[in-house]
């Protein structure tokens, strides 16, 4: 993986599909019904997924023209780890059922498409095997009620040569959905056990896992990875993050699958860069498909982005080489959002490149009534 992208829009390479929507429809034709109906599943009525694609289409960036010109740097580097691109693959489960490679594809083909995979607890792949891939990936976990079952975990998840650890807390109780109201189908989780050579940590750990900032500050104190908080979208609970030891948080709704009222990640992040106080690292997913969505978050303060069923959407198509493809056409857009709004660097992504219509003066001619 190259450590830096420095591109104008002409030298992207050639893509055979025009947006991650066409590896959606692509990917729906390929799968059978019973996971695709997972897979597209919401919480409830959908409000909040709904909500989040409306949200960000509503976010309007300032078009900028004559400014330093030449070509478009996407790169970042978080946590010491350099991306090409700063939208990372959220961890997902069922992947052995979209493709047989599961884990292993995703995290090549993130590598192959610049940025970073965040392995998902309840996948079917081994931490050993993903870190025989050899490139970047980063953990998911739930945490359990037993501190000592968490940090053996993580110290895998380190000697296999995981970046971090992102711990999942948006799961305290499992959401009525729409499409399985149980939230798996039958059978699910013992189908990913049994493709896992019999290892049960993940079964175990959803099944013991009422989470506790106490157990994060356990596993703070007992990992030396940096730490993640997915899932919080509340000021105070980033706050509390901080306090017991994160050295990041992603907001995230978990794909509209949960509360089925709450706010967008969008709505939420200039009050969460706030609290945060440049005391960690902020990311941010929810309705991400164009590159263009990616900017309003970091115009709104994410210092990276992450996508759950595009990356999905690829590794159906066509495993590594899709998921490669999917991050590859969300470059290709960002590249030309940030081309057009004046930022030529992530550096230079900030609220500036909102644009917010002035208030009219009140002896406008324009003005009337």
């Amino acid at each position: 993986m190259t450590n830096a992208s420095t591109r104008s829009g002409a030298s992207l390479p050639p893509l055979p599909y025009h947006s991650v929507d066409d590896l959606e429809r692509l990917a729906q034709a390929r799968l059978d019904a019973e996971t695709w109906s997972y897979l597209s599943d919401v919480a409830e009525d959908g409000h909040t997924h709904a909500r989040e694609k409306a949200v960000l289409e509503g976010i309007v960036l300032r078009q900028r023209g004559l400014g330093d010109g030449g070509t478009v740097d996407t790169s970042t580097v978080l946590f010491g780890q350099p991306l090409q691109l700063p939208v990372l693959a959220a961890p997902t489960s069922g992947q052995a059922f979209v493709h047989a490679d599961a884990e292993r594809a995703m995290v090549r083909g993130c590598a192959q498409g610049g940025t970073l995979a965040v392995v998902p607890m309840t996948g079917s792949t081994l931490i050993e095997d993903i870190g025989t891939e050899g490139v970047p990936w980063w953990l998911q976990l739930y945490l359990p009620s037993d501190a000592g079952v968490a940090a053996a975990v993580a110290a895998r998840a380190a000697a296999a040569g995981a970046g971090a650890i992102v711990v999942s807390v948006d799961v305290p109780v499992l959401a009525r959905r729409r499409n399985v109201p149980a939230g798996y189908p039958a059978g699910w989780n013992e189908r990913l056990i049994s493709l896992r050579q019999g290892s049960p940590e993940s079964l175990f750990i959803l099944e013991n896992a009422p989470f506790t900032w106490k157990a994060l500050a356990a596993l703070r104190d007992r990992s030396t990875l940096p730490l993640l908080v997915k899932g919080v979208l509340d000021p105070d609970d980033v706050r509390l993050a901080i306090d017991h030891g994160a050295d990041g948080v992603v907001l995230s709704t978990h794909g509209g699958r949960q509360l089925d009222c709450a706010p967008t990640a969008a709505e939420v992040l200039p009050a969460v860069v706030d609290a945060a106080g440049g005391r960690c690292r902020v990311l941010a997913d929810g309705g991400v498909r164009r590159g263009s969505h990616v900017l309003r978050l970091m115009v709104r303060g994410a210092d990276a982005v992450l996508v759950g069923r595009p990356a999905l959407w690829g590794l159906a198509v066509d495993g590594a080489a899709g998921v490669r493809d999917a991050f590859r056409l969300l470059e290709r857009e960002l590249v030309t959002a940030m081309g057009l709004t004046g930022c030529w660097s992530t550096a230079s992504i900030g609220p500036d490149v909102e644009w917010h219509s002035p208030p009219a003066k009140d002896d406008d001619p324009r003005r009337t009534g």
